[in-house]
């Protein structure tokens, strides 16, 4: 909910924050559905959808480049960063998640940015497609070692807001083979 405020603008912005929250309440939801579960692997899919859905990973990944594309690039900052902290903490203190199935779902995230990301033009699809493959990079991290998570999630954050930083500044709308346009 305090992302929320950050959604304020055209009818674009409003059907991000739409689809914003009900994408958050969703996988909310199954999250809190899956500890009124009584079987363990039930209630370790629910949880893991729940998590797949609020980190936009694949399968539901769809959410992320329409929301990240209609906000600004404060808003896209605490998308693509503060928004994953909460759900990545919690799967690092959750034992009942199948690993297998989270990393066939991890590999299809990176392939998804793979494929997809080449096809954007403009710099908040591209950023987005990103933030797809680093979300799946920081869980994979996570399923190893805290401490490679936590360095992972560092450098990534120091990186990302510098370049938002930088885009900001510029401007900077859509992504030209050889050049970079403008906003003017």
């Amino acid at each position: 909910m305090c992302f929320l405020p950050m959604f304020t603008g055209g009818s674009f912005i409003v059907e991000a924050l739409v689809k914003y929250f009900l994408v958050q309440v969703g996988g909310s939801s199954l999250f809190a559905i899956s500890f009124l579960l009584p079987f363990p692997l039930l209630c370790g899919l629910f949880f893991l959808l729940g998590m797949v859905i609020k980190l936009g990973l694949f399968p539901f990944y769809s959410w992320v480049p329409m929301v990240i594309s209609s906000i600004s690039w404060l808003g896209c900052l605490f998308v693509v960063t503060f928004q994953k902290l909460a759900p990545l903490f919690v799967m690092c203190e959750n034992y009942f998640i199948d690993s297998t199935f989270l990393l066939f779902l991890i590999v299809r995230g990176v392939l998804v940015r793979r494929v997809l990301g080449f096809n954007q033009s403009y710099m908040r699809s591209l950023i987005a497609y990103s933030s797809i493959s680093h979300t799946s990079w920081l869980v994979i991290s996570l399923m190893f070692r805290l401490r490679l998570f936590v360095l992972y999630l560092l450098i990534y954050f120091f990186l990302v807001f510098v370049l938002f930083l930088v885009f900001s500044r510029l401007n900077l709308i859509k992504v030209v083979p050889g050049a970079v346009s403008l906003n003017s």
